[in-house]
């Protein structure tokens, strides 16, 4: 399970202030999160925010839908597998509305379907590893048209 690979170690360092052992930061850097399972939302956004990224979080591809006509994001991190609507359908969303912002598909079952479909910056299976997590958000978030 993705939850176990999170420790209070990697939050906090000896300050109880900075990232732990996050030797990055995502300063200024928005990210919206897109999980219906609201305990894995809140671990991934807790790290995110730990590296000094701005966080909203979506439990639909509606809320992500709402938010995303009035914010803009600096990267998108979905589920895949969400009732109603998946992160199929919010990456066909995006692709419609000419949204230029980077995704990164989560799932514990990446299907061959995930494998071939274009249009997601990377493809991650859970359990994520936070350190793997960070790296692609720094890279895919460099050079950032929104910064």
């Amino acid at each position: 399970m993705f939850l176990t690979y999170f420790t209070d170690e990697m939050f906090m360092s000896g300050d109880g202030r900075s990232p732990g052992r996050f030797s990055v930061t995502l300063q200024d850097k928005s990210v919206l999160i897109v999980d219906d399972e609201y305990e894995m939302a809140m671990c991934v956004a807790a790290l995110f925010r730990k590296v000094g990224a701005k966080v909203m979080r979506a439990s639909s591809v509606d809320e992500a839908a709402r938010y995303l006509s009035y914010f803009t994001f600096d990267l998108i991190v979905t589920d895949i597998n969400m009732p109603m609507q998946n992160g199929y359908d919010l990456l066909h969303l995006l692709q419609r509305e000419h949204v230029p912002t980077p995704i990164v598909a989560c799932s514990g079952a990446m299907d061959a379907y995930l494998s071939k479909q274009e249009g997601f910056a990377y493809k991650i299976e859970k359990p994520v590893d936070p350190d793997e997590l960070i790296r692609l958000a720094t890279e895919l978030t460099e050079h950032s048209v929104l910064s």
